[in-house]
C-alpha cells in the first residue's frame, strides 16, 4: 500500500518549554521583537519524489533563514540534503527543496523535522487577528502533487491606559501624567510612537527610544506587542498639583488558546481586557517610607519629648525648694 506523503506544523509557547511537549501546539502568544520557534514535521511516503517544502508567513513575521533538519532520533540532517530558496518565485516566504536520494533512504512512514524560527516584527496584527504561518509539501513528478496546508497562529496583546481624578462623582481625564511599563525585572520596557493613531499608541521595539509615555488631552494613551507575563505600571511624575502613584500597579496579562480554532483570548489581572484606569489625587503628599522627610518628623518629635521631659523634671526640683 502506497501512503501519501503528509506533513503537519507546529509553533513553540515559550512559557511552556519545561513541559512534557516542550510547548509546541498550534497557537502561541509573543512581544514584537521575540523570536517565535516553529518546526514542520514531513511523513515520507513509498515511491514519492520531489520533495518541496513551502512556507508562507504574515507581513508580522520576519523569517530568520535558519533552518535545521533533523531525523526522529534527533540526528542533524547534513544541509547538503536539501536547499533552502528564500522568496522564491512561487510567492512563498522560502521553500525546502529535499534531494531524492535523501528521500529515497528513508522508509515509508518515518518522520523528519524541518525546524526555524521568525520574529514578530512591528507589522504584527493586535489581539483579534493572530500572525499566520502556513505551510504545505508538494511532491511527485514536477511537485504536482500537494498535501493540505497547515497553519499555526501567533498572538500579541494591548493595554490601555485612562489617567483621571474624581470631581464629586464624576471622572475627569488628566493630561501630563508620564508612566513607565515595567518587564518582570524591573527594566523599563523601550517602545516607538505609532504615528497616525487616534489614540496615543506605544508598540514594542528593543531598538526605540521611548520609555516614558504621556497621557493626552484624554488622558490616555495604549501600549501594542506584549507577551503574557508580569508587568508593572510606574508613574514617573503626576500632573501639577496631583499626588503621583506610591507604588506601581500590577499589569499581568494571561492568555488562553483554542488549538482547534487557532484563535486565542487574553485577561489583564484575571478579567476581561479593559482599560486600566489610574486615579489621581490632589493634596498634601507625606514623605515617603525611609526618605529625609520622615527622619525630619522622628527628630522634631524626638526633640519635643525631650523638652517636655526636661520641663517636668525642673517643676519636681522647684516644688522641692518651696
Amino acid at each position: 500500500k502506497n501512503e501519501k506523503p503528509d506533513i503537519d506544523k507546529y509553533v513553540q509557547e515559550d512559557s511552556e518549554m519545561a513541559n512534557a511537549d516542550e510547548g509546541w501546539g498550534k497557537v502561541n502568544d509573543a512581544d514584537i521583537d521575540q523570536v517565535v520557534n516553529y518546526k514542520s514535521t514531513i511523513t515520507v511516503g513509498v515511491g514519492a519524489t520531489n520533495y518541496v517544502m513551502h512556507d508562507t508567513m504574515e507581513a508580522g513575521l520576519t523569517f530568520n533563514n535558519d533552518v535545521v533538519v533533523k531525523l526522529a532520533d534527533g540526528t542533524v540532517v547534513d544541509a547538503s540534503n536539501y536547499t533552502v530558496i528564500v522568496s522564491p518565485a512561487d510567492g512563498h516566504t522560502f521553500d525546502v527543496k529535499f534531494n531524492n536520494d535523501f528521500i529515497a533512504g528513508l522508509a515509508q512512514g518515518t518522520q523528519f523535522t524541518v525546524y526555524y524560527s521568525a520574529t514578530l516584527n512591528e507589522k504584527a496584527n493586535i489581539v483579534t487577528d493572530g500572525n499566520d504561518n502556513t505551510v504545505y509539501l508538494s511532491y511527485g513528478e514536477d511537485s504536482t502533487w500537494e498535501t493540505s496546508e497547515h497553519k499555526t497562529t501567533t498572538y500579541t496583546w494591548k493595554i490601555d491606559v485612562l489617567k483621571f481624578t474624581m470631581d464629586g462623582e464624576n471622572k475627569v481625564s488628566l493630561a501630563g501624567a508620564t508612566f513607565q511599563l515595567l518587564d518582570k525585572d524591573g527594566n523599563a520596557i523601550k517602545f516607538s510612537a505609532v504615528e497616525g493613531a487616534a489614540v496615543p499608541t506605544y508598540k514594542v521595539d528593543a531598538e526605540g527610544t521611548i520609555t516614558d509615555i504621556t497621557t493626552d488631552a484624554n488622558g490616555k494613551f495604549e501600549i501594542v506587542g506584549l507577551d503574557e507575563g508580569t508587568y508593572k505600571l510606574h508613574e514617573v511624575s503626576a500632573p501639577e498639583g496631583y499626588n503621583k502613584l506610591a507604588a506601581d500597579l500590577d499589569v499581568v496579562i494571561t492568555s488562553e488558546y483554542d488549538e482547534a480554532n487557532l484563535t486565542a483570548t487574553y485577561k489583564i489581572n484575571n478579567a476581561d481586557p479593559a482599560t486600566i484606569e489610574v486615579e489621581n489625587k490632589t493634596g498634601s503628599l507625606l514623605p515617603e517610607t525611609g526618605g529625609i522627610g520622615t527622619t525630619i518628623f522622628y527628630i522634631v518629635g524626638i526633640v519635643m519629648m525631650l523638652g517636655a521631659a526636661i520641663l517636668l523634671i525642673s517643676k519636681k526640683r522647684m516644688a522641692s525648694f518651696a
